[in-house]
């Protein structure tokens, strides 16, 4: 029997890209993965419908139609299930709509978040969550480090995600939970679509977007660890405020 049979993987935002390969990864690997999305209606909804159709064929998967933005749905899920390990993707995306709707992306990057890290003081499971390089906001030092300051945010959503890097801070350092920030750059970060057919044009047709090959990480330490990734290098180091 494989080892990792027993494991359950909590993945949050499934249906998007990068949260879709992971899923295949993971179950590949054996592990199970229960993953949540609210499949909020956007110009990618086809594909996510797509990606979940395509997930929810496979043996070991199972899906919850949940938004990280209802906290006590949130704390419900972690006192039905046990994981060994949460990959937090779902966020709201893109830079431009961040200062229309701020509202939302503020909800939904640091409510939510903080919604997943309170619902897992019990379990305490590592934790492996979607940051963005845009942290970075006004910086011009490169090339970019974890020891640089995150005080100059360029946007709302660069805000959010500053913020949830802070609110991990604080739950690593004062609750002992081990906490690893990727800081995705829109440049490395890509990939190849499966063909599907959109409901959009008459033929099937590829679709570049958002990928991720790999997302490891030593979640053994009880401090955050900032992980910024660069098209060139990828830094890792302690997070230090």
């Amino acid at each position: 029997m494989n080892p990792n049979f027993s494991k359950k993987i909590l993945l949050t935002g499934v249906a998007g890209f990068i949260g879709h390969h992971l899923a295949i990864k993971y179950l590949k690997e054996g592990y199970q993965v229960l993953g949540i999305d609210n499949l909020r209606n956007d110009d990618s909804h086809d594909f996510k419908s797509q990606r979940l159709i395509d997930l929810q064929s496979k043996n070991n998967f199972t899906f919850e139609h949940i938004d990280i933005r209802d906290k006590e749905v949130v704390s419900d899920l972690f006192q039905r299930h046990t994981f060994e390990l949460i990959l937090h993707l779902a966020a709201r995306t893109g830079v431009r709509e961040s200062s229309e709707q701020y509202a939302d992306y503020l909800n939904t990057n640091v409510n939510g978040t903080c919604h997943i890290f309170d619902a897992n003081l019990k379990q305490k499971a590592p934790i492996i969550f979607a940051s963005s390089s845009s942290v970075y906001g006004d910086n011009r030092t490169m090339p970019f480090s974890e020891d640089q300051k995150i005080a100059s945010p360029l946007s709302v959503y660069a805000a959010s995600k500053a913020s949830a890097e802070l609110l991990a801070y604080h739950y690593s350092k004062n609750f002992g939970m081990p906490i690893t920030a990727l800081r995705f750059s829109r440049f490395m970060v890509h990939g190849v679509e499966k063909t599907w057919l959109s409901t959009s044009f008459s033929r099937p047709y590829k679709k570049e977007r958002k990928s991720l090959c790999l997302m490891r990480a030593n979640c053994s330490e009880t401090s955050l660890m900032l992980v910024t990734l660069s098209r060139a290098s990828m830094y890792c180091q302690p997070y230090h405020q």
